[in-house]
């Protein structure tokens, strides 16, 4: 019974190791006071840290930028409380460069008791870059790159609705 039970504990360890090293998502692995403990491959790609460097760090202090220090803060508050968090978000890589996740973390628990969290980053730049590309062509025409008629309609709407009444368009 020992050895059948052996057996299983290294077959989920190998399905967990496995699922997390090649993983399309980067992935790290937290303590409660949400210091690093591992990071996995795609983690290193996205944000170019080795994970050699940055165990034992604070994630919020690599990759949270400035600007957004207090909302990495209450995501990383919100997790550590037992909470899920998912969203989309900015974060800064290792040489400074901005770029869009979607952020999905969640709390590792067994039983009652929680013992780390995991974050999981996907980068998501190019689909950022894609839909301002879109905003734009939706709102401009496409040989001068002046605002267009649906523009025009979108501002009205919101001007009737604003509370700056009345109001002249020239």
């Amino acid at each position: 019974r020992r050895k059948k039970a052996e057996k299983e504990r290294r077959e989920q360890k190998a399905y967990f190791e496995q699922l997390f090293k090649n993983s399309t998502e980067g992935i790290v692995l937290l303590d409660n006071n949400n210091k690093i403990m591992r990071a996995n491959e795609k983690f290193e790609k996205i944000f170019k840290y080795k994970e050699s460097e940055i165990l034992g760090e604070d994630l919020d202090d690599l990759i949270t930028p400035e600007e957004h220090e207090n909302e990495g803060r209450n995501y990383s508050q919100n997790v550590i409380s037992g909470e899920t968090v998912n969203d989309e978000v900015i974060r800064e890589t290792k040489n400074g460069e901005k770029i869009h996740v979607s952020l999905h973390g969640f709390p590792i628990k067994l039983s009652d008791d929680q013992f780390g969290i995991y974050a999981v980053y996907n980068d998501i730049s190019q689909r950022k870059k894609e839909e301002e590309k879109i905003k734009y062509i939706s709102f401009h025409d496409q040989l001068t790159g002046l605002y267009n008629r649906r523009y025009f309609e979108k501002e009205i709407e919101r001007l009737n609705n604003s509370r700056r009444l009345p109001i002249t368009i020239l």
